[in-house]
């Protein structure tokens, strides 16, 4: 209604996380409901370890997005399985690069994994023939800035 976004943490990594309670498909019914239908829902962190699942959520329901800021900065060495199992479900005009950190040189570092990784996959599906080259390239623009551009109104 207003043109809100909502950003809810949806990962495990926090000491205060109630692991059984964390998977962000619980999040379901209240994301689904016409209370929140109007807003943008944003699951930072990607949902892990929960990716598919998430993922899943966010390509079925049209006002939530998720963040990828989980994994790149702290070296996690699956990053670019995880951006796969994500954009094998969900629109890439739906997914958002996030770095996570809270210094430059960190930020700087996992925006390089990132995107490194982004690059690999991206390069895999092209050559798998699952999406053109400038589709790629569109892809990346997107994920990498242009869909928080749009998102929060930038």
């Amino acid at each position: 209604e207003r043109g809100l976004w909502l950003h809810i943490h949806a990962a495990v990594g926090d000491p205060d996380i109630v692991y059984h309670r964390a998977n962000p498909a619980q999040l379901y019914p209240l994301l689904h409901s016409e209370r929140f239908r109007r807003n943008k829902v944003v699951l930072v962190h990607g949902g892990w370890p929960w990716v598919g699942e998430a993922a899943a959520m966010v390509a079925i329901l049209p006002n939530v997005y998720l963040d990828l800021s989980e994994g790149a900065l702290f070296g996690m060495p699956n990053v670019g399985q995880r951006i796969r199992e994500v954009l094998e479900v969900c629109p890439y005009a739906k997914v958002l690069y996030g770095a996570d950190g809270s210094i430059p040189e960190a930020l700087w570092i996992g925006a390089r994994r990132f995107k490194s990784a982004l690059s690999g996959v991206l390069q895999d599906l092209v050559g798998e023939g699952f999406c053109s080259r400038p589709e790629a390239y569109s892809a990346a623009g997107a994920i990498l800035g242009g869909n928080a551009t749009r998102l929060y109104r930038l």
